[in-house]
């Protein structure tokens, strides 16, 4: 009688002495015709993935209100910046000019210290 401690030794020895299985695609490597074929020799994809972007819907009382707080520029300290002075919707939220920061402070004429962040995507 075996003891058990020598049970997953003996299991081992015969997976191994069955051998590896074999795979199943078929002889041309999975492609089904000879069009997708030619695709894949040219680089390109025959099956390529088609994303459909879902209507855009109303927004929410939240985020209507996150919309108007990002435009309104009473809320800095100079009431006459907002937050889409730096992060600009038409440069992906991000800043619009090459200089490293965007001027601010209560007279609007001192540079600040960081550039801004691009703010897409987050939430």
């Amino acid at each position: 009688m075996l003891r058990r401690a020598a049970l997953p030794f003996v299991a081992a020895a015969l997976l191994m002495a069955a051998g590896p299985a074999a795979p199943t695609l078929p002889a041309n490597g999975g492609v089904a015709d000879a069009a997708a074929q030619a695709m894949l020799a040219r680089g390109e994809n025959p099956w390529p993935v088609r994303l459909k972007r879902p209507p855009a819907g109303p927004l929410s009382a939240m985020a209507q209100l996150g919309r108007a707080i990002f435009f309104d520029a009473s809320l800095s300290g100079s009431g006459k910046m907002s937050c889409a002075t730096c992060h600009q919707p038409a440069h992906a939220y991000g800043p619009v000019g090459t200089g490293p920061a965007e001027f601010g402070g209560a007279d609007g004429l001192r540079q600040g210290v960081r550039d801004s962040l691009v703010i897409i995507g987050l939430g």
